[in-house]
């Protein structure tokens, strides 16, 4: 009885890896291959050059308020490449974006 049990369970979990396996191979590598495009010709030549902005600024931070909100924005043009490698490894449908998440509330709170 309990070797059918064992057998049962077996048998219920392989079914639960090939339905995960299904959801993984679902993806589309053409979005991957787009989002490699987007890393060596948009997100790292950005990156590259917002990088020195970014450093030269970074210490005059705490003199001047409006220097932290322009690093904010630097910061996640910075880190925009890997977003897309998140994307590449996901195969993802979505446009890797740039996370604004600090920046936009304190670019619109110091325009406002």
């Amino acid at each position: 009885a309990s070797d059918q049990r064992t057998i049962r369970i077996f048998k219920k979990e392989s079914k639960n890896k090939n339905k995960r396996k299904e959801k993984k191979m679902a993806k589309n590598p053409v979005f991957g291959l787009l989002w490699i495009l987007v890393l060596f010709f948009i997100a790292w030549p950005v990156a590259g050059a917002v990088a020195s902005v970014w450093l030269l600024l970074q210490p005059f931070e705490h003199l001047i308020d409006f220097i932290k909100t322009v690093n904010d924005f630097l910061e996640a043009l910075l880190t925009w490449p890997r977003e897309c490698g998140r994307a590449i490894s996901e195969c993802s449908r979505e446009f890797p974006k740039p996370q604004f998440n600090r920046s936009q509330n304190s670019l619109s709170n110091t325009l406002v």
